[in-house]
């Protein structure tokens, strides 16, 4: 098994070319090609320093838009920040993965993010960093696509992480398991 990072496009891109079998993306993906299937839902979360003004189950309408730290987690969520903060506002910065904004929210007491609980668990949390729940707060599907034929010698191969997929999604407390595989 090898277990890497892309941007959505290129993970569908890859499973229609048989170079990959399996993959999990944020935005749902359309092409005939491809079967795609909700796999599991999960809550956001705020991400800040700890001495920041913020605390637990704020109201998004307290945080300014101008000290946020942006990551694009699809379209779904992006139509739900938009209802919030003005697509005008521009964010203190644009991240395109969880791991880069460590670094801006341990600097700043004013800096927020807001992140799927999977990504804040995959994340090495210093004493520095605090996560809240957040009201009202959007729960983020992800998608696990593959291709519609897949390549014979593989089936079994995809089944059987499928079968371990559902147990450990079925293990997970803090996300709904959506899938159906």
């Amino acid at each position: 098994m090898h277990i890497n990072t892309f941007h959505s496009n290129q993970i569908a891109e890859m499973i229609e070319s048989y170079q990959l079998d399996i993959g999990f993306v944020y935005e749902k993906v359309r092409n005939d090609k491809l079967i795609i299937n909700k796999a599991f839902s999960e809550q956001m979360y705020l991400i800040c320093n700890k001495d920041s003004q913020y605390y637990e189950n704020i109201s998004i309408e307290h945080l300014d838009g101008k000290n946020e730290i942006f990551i694009y987690w699809g379209t779904d969520y992006l139509v739900w920040h938009d209802r919030y903060w003005s697509p005008k506002t521009r964010p203190y910065v644009t991240v395109n993965t969880g791991s880069m904004m460590i670094n801006y929210l341990m600097q700043s007491k004013t800096l927020w993010a807001l992140a799927p609980i999977s990504v804040i668990k995959s994340m090495r949390f210093t004493s520095d960093l605090v996560c809240y729940p957040i009201t009202p707060s959007p729960d983020l599907t992800c998608y696990q696509i593959q291709h519609r034929y897949p390549k014979p010698s593989h089936i079994h191969g995809i089944e059987l992480f499928n079968k371990y997929l559902n147990e450990f999604l079925d293990s997970c407390e803090w996300i709904t398991n959506l899938a159906n595989l």
